[in-house]
């Protein structure tokens, strides 16, 4: 911390805070560069508890914190200037709010006098993310008060732990209580240490600035462990044919694949667990296998745990079927068929649940199910074991699924996460996407998040998804991240072939939008390693761990993948039905 002589307010200000962030247990910040942000990123740099990663473009700083934050449950701090660098943390925020990861936003802003009289990069940022956020927070320029310095480090206490889902008083998004916070700060020059930036003058921060003895928060903020009692619950599913649906969520869940010991099948998103195949191999596909639901595989009841996004027929086909939802929000039914919702944190429930013990289900009810992904594992292995499916995107998914073994495994929205969910068994990596509002926006920087902060990761995108956010390959030092990102090249929207727009005049132009582009090229003007491989090279390339960030591009034919996957799932519809 600078000494006392030199500490102008701002630099005051801005170590205060960076200190409480230390104390409260914030270990990544991750900075763009700015003016009016001058004094914390100065800050920042000087603390040696941080790890602080300069990213260039404010939408991939937004959502390398969001990849951080998903990973260690514990919100990275963000650190912008004013204006419209604000602006561009909107789809970072956005989509925390949804999946309910924390995110902890500090921006840099003018002081009062230079609001509304058009001062330039200078907007009304304190309120920008309106409804999106848990808690937020204007922290005005210092105004020489004694108790300025503990308004500041409560002020972070709380923000902290309003990120975390405990302290906080806004909205819940559909992910649950933790998510984003905006702590808008405002500055005035001079923003360097010192009193005379050779244009402003000030004097010396006149207060002491200690935080407690110890290095203790000054406010800790603390909730006690939730009990859940879930006996009304057990005794209203006893015996019951109960089908589970696990769904996205901040944490996996945990005991999914004893419940389905217990008989219950379990249909388990990438996300849900704490690796993808726990439960039923191609739960998801099963789901849409035509009217095999409308037999003997019927549940009874729905129990919905978390927010299932890709398993959709949950929503619609069976929307008929008595369901309960377990959220930590208590917000997610689309299809507003739900006959009740728990508020409660899903893992909570499913332990209650297990040691409840509820009587089973009829003899035979798991075994059809058992039987049914039986099938789909045998489909699967057939048509994408050989001939031409063995290059297509859906065979290509499960090389990579296999080959990243136990690293985390970070997976774009559109078809790369469907492929996961629906074509590819199992993995034992625990697998992360950004399922919140289900969008490719900042794939690259979330994955970037993830890697740097739990180590050797593997990531697949289509190409539509690397290019939106290509500049998130933009890092300090490639050598330094480890990741390997695959990159799945049809030359367009793939995923438009699976939707109604793919019978519309003008939908190559219009919905699959090729792109032409040699994206080892674009990749590796960025400075990272990039090649080209082969989808039988794929694995084998994957499997190395070793090195930092590299791009390996991947070649499919777009209208080939879409034959593919409409043949695997009218094929498992006439198996299912013989």
């Amino acid at each position: 911390m600078s000494t006392p002589t030199e500490r102008n307010p701002s630099t005051a200000h801005a170590e205060v805070l960076v200190d409480e962030l230390v104390r409260v247990g914030v270990r990544h910040v991750v900075v763009s560069p700015g003016s009016r942000s001058t004094a914390l990123a100065l800050a920042v740099a000087a603390r040696d508890e941080l790890t602080v990663h300069v990213r260039h473009d404010e939408r991939s700083v937004g959502f390398v914190a969001l990849g951080v934050g998903r990973v260690t449950g514990i919100p990275a701090a963000v650190v912008t200037t004013s204006g419209t660098a604000v602006a561009n943390l909107a789809p970072a925020v956005v989509e925390a709010d949804a999946a309910g990861v924390p995110l902890l936003l500090l921006t840099a802003d003018r002081p009062v006098e230079l609001h509304e009289v058009g001062a330039n990069q200078t907007i009304r940022q304190a309120d920008l993310f309106g409804e999106r956020l848990r808690w937020a927070m204007h922290l005005p320029a210092p105004g020489g008060h004694a108790g300025e310095p503990a308004t500041w480090r409560t002020t972070v206490d709380r923000a902290v732990a309003a990120a975390t889902g405990i302290a906080g008083s806004g909205s819940s998004g559909t992910g649950g209580p933790a998510g984003p916070v905006h702590l808008d700060v405002a500055f005035r020059e001079p923003t360097v240490p010192g009193l005379d930036d050779g244009r402003s003058r000030t004097e010396a921060y006149p207060h002491p600035a200690t935080g407690r003895a110890g290095g203790r928060p000054w406010t800790t903020w603390s909730t006690p462990p939730a009990e859940v009692d879930v006996s009304d619950l057990a005794a209203r599913l006893a015996g019951r044919r109960v089908l589970v649906v696990a769904g996205d969520g901040p944490r996996p869940i945990g005991g999914l694949a004893t419940l389905g010991e217990r008989g219950w099948p379990v249909v388990a998103e990438p996300t849900a667990g704490p690796r993808h195949g726990v439960g039923l191999t191609h739960g998801t596909a099963l789901l849409g296998a035509g009217g095999w639901l409308s037999g003997d595989a019927r549940p009874d009841v729905v129990l919905r745990l978390g927010r299932p996004t890709l398993a959709r027929p949950v929503h619609h086909d069976l929307a008929d079927v008595e369901t309960i939802q377990v959220t930590t929000s208590g917000v997610v039914d689309p299809s507003r068929a739900a006959t009740s919702a728990v508020v409660a944190d899903p893992d909570a429930v499913v332990i209650g649940l297990l040691a409840a013990a509820p009587e089973p289900p009829p003899p035979g009810w798991t075994a059809a199910w058992t039987r049914a992904a039986d099938v789909a594992t045998g489909l699967v292995e057939e048509v994408l074991g050989s001939g031409d499916a063995a290059a297509s995107a859906p065979a290509v998914m499960g090389s990579v699924a296999v080959a990243a073994g136990s690293r985390p495994l970070v997976v774009a929205s559109s078809l790369p996460i469907r492929d996961l969910d629906a074509w590819v068994a199992r993995t034992d990596a625990r697998v992360h996407a950004n399922r919140g509002v289900a969008g490719i926006d900042g794939f690259t920087s979330t994955a970037v998040g993830v890697a740097v902060a739990s180590g050797p990761t593997v990531a697949v995108a289509g190409d539509l998804s690397f290019l939106h956010d290509h500049n998130g390959l933009l890092v300090d030092d490639p050598a330094t991240v480890p990741l390997t990102l695959v990159v799945v090249d049809n030359d367009g929207g793939g995923l438009f072939h699976h939707v109604p727009a793919v019978r519309t005049a003008g939908f190559e132009r219009l919905f699959a939008t090729p792109h032409g582009r040699d994206l080892v090229t674009v990749a590796a003007a960025t400075g990272v390693e990039a090649a080209s491989v082969a989808p039988g090279d794929l694995s084998a390339a994957v499997t190395r761990s070793d090195g930092g960030l590299r791009v390996l591009v991947v070649r499919t034919d777009r209208h080939a993948d879409a034959a593919v996957r409409g043949d695997l799932a009218r094929e498992l519809a006439v198996r299912l039905g013989d």
